[in-house]
C-alpha cells in the first residue's frame, strides 16, 4: 500500500480487511468462477479448510505487522519485551493443530482484531501480535464452539502463563468495549476476502524459469577444442618425471572384459 504522508499513517492504523482487499482488487474473477471456487473450498473438511486459510491469515497479519513496525512502538499490556522467536505462521499453525477451534473462529478473530485497531488505534506489531492472536481466537472459540477448551489449555498451547492470559482476556474485552456481536454481513465479508485470496494464490501461475537457447554445433566444437588445449597446456607444463609416469600408466593399462549373466 502506498501512502503520501507518514503522519497520516501514524494517526490512522491500517486494518486487516484493508490489506486483504488491496491484494484482491488487482485480480479479476468472473462471478461464476468465484462462486464455484468458494463452494469448492467450503466443501472441504474442517482440517483441510483450516490448512487452506492459515497461510492467508498469517500472511495478512505478517504484512500488517511489518508495516506497523516502521512506526514508534506504543506499549500495551499485550506487548512483550522482545518479539517472540516463533513466526506468525508457525504460531497460528500451532493453535490450529492443538486447539479444537472451528474455521469460523479465525474469521471472527480477524474481525475482533480489526475492531480493536479501529476503536482504539492500536497497532499490531511484532511485539504484541502473538498475544493478540491467541486471545482473539480464545474468545472466538468461546462464542462459536460448543465445547471450547479452558484458558489453562490455551495457555499451554500459546506459551503464556494462565494468570497473564486471564488478564489479557479481560483487557481484550475492554478494548472491544465488551461488544462481541458480529453482524453476519461483516462475518461473510471477511470470510469472502480470505477465500478469494486463496483462489487467487492457486490461480496465479508460477514464474517460469528462462529456457537457455540450444547449443550450436560450432559452440560445442569450440568448447571441446578449448578442453583439449587446456589438457595439453597442463601436460606440457608438468615436470619430466610426471610425464614419464603418465606414459607408463598409459602403457600398463589393461582392459578387463566383464561378463554380465
Amino acid at each position: 500500500m502506498v501512502h503520501d504522508s507518514q503522519d497520516s499513517l501514524s494517526q490512522t492504523p491500517e486494518t486487516l480487511i484493508a490489506f486483504l482487499r488491496s491484494h484482491n482488487t488487482s485480480w479479476i474473477l468472473s462471478s461464476s468462477d468465484e462462486e464455484a471456487g468458494i463452494n469448492f473450498l467450503r466443501s472441504k473438511d474442517e482440517e483441510t479448510y483450516k490448512l487452506l486459510i492459515s497461510p492467508v491469515i498469517a500472511s495478512t497479519l505478517n504484512q500488517l505487522v511489518c508495516f506497523n513496525d516502521l512506526f514508534p512502538q506504543q506499549f500495551t499490556s499485550f506487548d512483550d519485551q522482545t518479539p517472540p522467536a516463533i513466526s506468525i505462521q508457525d504460531y497460528l499453525n500451532r493453535i490450529i493443530k492443538y486447539t479444537p477451534c472451528t474455521p469460523e473462529c479465525y474469521f471472527l478473530a480477524l474481525i475482533f482484531l480489526d475492531r480493536i485497531i479501529m476503536n482504539c488505534s492500536v497497532r499490531l506489531n511484532s511485539y504484541n501480535i502473538h498475544r493478540f492472536l491467541l486471545v482473539s481466537v480464545l474468545i472466538a472459540s468461546k462464542i462459536l464452539d460448543d465445547s471450547p477448551y479452558e484458558n489453562r489449555y490455551f495457555s499451554h498451547v500459546g506459551g503464556i502463563p494462565i494468570g497473564e492470559l486471564n488478564t489479557l482476556e479481560r483487557q481484550f474485552l475492554v478494548l472491544v468495549n465488551f461488544n462481541l456481536n458480529i453482524p453476519s454481513r461483516s462475518f461473510e465479508c471477511y470470510r469472502h476476502e480470505v477465500e478469494i485470496q486463496i483462489l487467487r494464490c492457486e490461480e496465479e501461475p508460477e514464474a517460469e524459469k528462462p529456457v537457455p537457447p540450444p547449443e550450436s554445433a560450432e559452440l560445442r566444437r569450440t568448447r571441446e577444442l578449448n578442453k583439449r588445449l587446456e589438457r595439453s597446456r597442463s601436460f606440457n607444463t608438468a615436470s619430466t618425471a610426471d610425464q614419464i609416469l603418465y606414459w607408463r600408466k598409459r602403457r600398463s593399462t589393461s582392459f578387463t572384459v566383464v561378463s554380465v549373466a
